[in-house]
């Protein structure tokens, strides 16, 4: 009985988590012109990138096609039920994105990116309370953490300021100093919360 409820609640956050997630990119994010870290933004990247060569890119396969292999690799160093809960988020995230169309809140670009960054940050947040998450670099610090020892978030962050830099030489600095604002606030909206994810 406990382990169903456990389950259905880890179900549960997949869904609203995934569901919020989309909603933040498509009401904050995509209209102030920025990216998010990790996956879900290397996914906006190319997504970006095709359109100046006018291919449609879009990011929910992109996301997909990154998240799965990485998982595949990682899941023997992490809980398989967090790997595939995880998965199912992803998953999850890039059908909303295809069948919802949420409009935009605000013009002002400092607010979708305040806005945004609270509430993506908030969708990673129930992702990890219900004992999953928005997958992405997750896998790999995770499996690193669990296989080491030694947490590797300062190479993610790394890695996500290369991403920014090489995002503001092709679509302006404005944007990827925006980038970084609502990075650096969805990530202390997560970490403020002192999960760990199992």
């Amino acid at each position: 009985k406990d382990r169903g409820v456990r389950t259905g609640i880890t179900v549960a956050a997949v869904f609203v988590s995934a569901l919020i997630q989309s909603y933040a990119l498509q009401v904050f994010v995509r209209p102030a012109g920025i990216i998010s870290g990790g996956f879900t933004g290397m996914a906006m990247l190319v997504e970006r990138l095709g359109e100046l060569k006018g291919l449609t890119i879009p990011m929910q396969v992109t996301m997909l096609l990154l998240n799965i292999p990485v998982a595949v690799l990682c899941c023997k160093g992490i809980s398989f039920r967090f790997t595939i809960f995880s998965l199912v988020q992803v998953f999850l995230s890039s059908i909303f994105l295809q069948i919802f169309n949420f409009s935009p809140i605000f013009t002002d670009e400092v607010l979708n990116v305040i806005f945004g960054g609270v509430i993506f940050g908030s969708a990673i947040v129930i992702a990890l309370r219900g004992n999953a998450s928005t997958g992405g670099t997750d896998f790999i610090a995770l499996f690193v953490s669990n296989r080491t020892g030694h947490s590797i978030w300062s190479y993610v962050f790394f890695g996500n300021a290369v991403m920014y830099c090489f995002y503001g030489a092709i679509f302006g600095w404005k944007h990827a100093g925006y980038s970084i604002i609502f990075q650096f606030i969805s990530t202390r909206i997560a970490t403020i919360t002192n999960i760990n994810a199992v």
